[in-house]
């Protein structure tokens, strides 16, 4: 688990992230089942297959995202290029992600947590961790383009638009933050 100290802790709320383990996976289960997640990631039953395959995987990092110990979120973190083939073909962008990328997936499944800053706040902490492994310099996430509120979650993180991609699930915005 980690979480920030410092200055910065005492200006914002601090969000721990916790590894995902088997006890966690029934709450990620029911977090992909509300309306206001499955409506932006689809399927939760493909999500969780893919999730519980997965997660013990070391290309794989899963966490659920606590606020004073309470989970609200979650986010996966994945190596494109250690992944199964299986799981990156239908998707270009990975398939051809350099060396030093990771792709990214993430929500806040806590309905009251929506629309209070949260979610740049959790992205800004995980990327600084992230982009602080010299081996990783290139960040990716891919929302749906029509997902207002996630794709301007990643601008204030510091993710750029890169354009748009097609993925089987439709169209998506590429976005990516390198390390700088």
């Amino acid at each position: 688990m980690f979480h920030e100290t410092g200055q910065l802790a005492k200006m914002f709320p601090r969000f721990d992230f916790v590894p995902l383990k088997t006890g966690d996976l029934p709450l990620i289960g029911s977090w992909l089942r509300r309306p206001h997640v499955e409506a932006w990631f689809g399927p939760p039953e493909t999500w969780m297959r893919e999730i519980t395959q997965y997660f013990a995987e070391p290309w794989f990092e899963a966490y659920k995202i606590e606020l004073k110990e309470r989970p609200i979120a979650y986010l996966q973190c994945i190596d494109p290029r250690a992944a199964p083939p299986e799981l990156v073909a239908p998707y270009e962008f990975l398939r051809d992600a350099p060396v030093g990328t990771r792709a990214l997936d993430f929500c806040i499944a806590e309905v009251d947590c929506l629309g209070r800053g949260y979610c740049a706040r959790i992205m800004m902490q995980f990327v600084t961790r992230v982009l602080a492994d010299p081996d990783i310099s290139r960040l990716i996430v891919d929302p749906d383009p029509a997902n207002d509120r996630a794709v301007r979650c990643y601008e204030r993180a510091g993710f750029r638009r890169t354009g748009i991609v097609e993925t089987p699930e439709g169209p998506s915005l590429l976005m990516e933050m390198t390390r700088k």
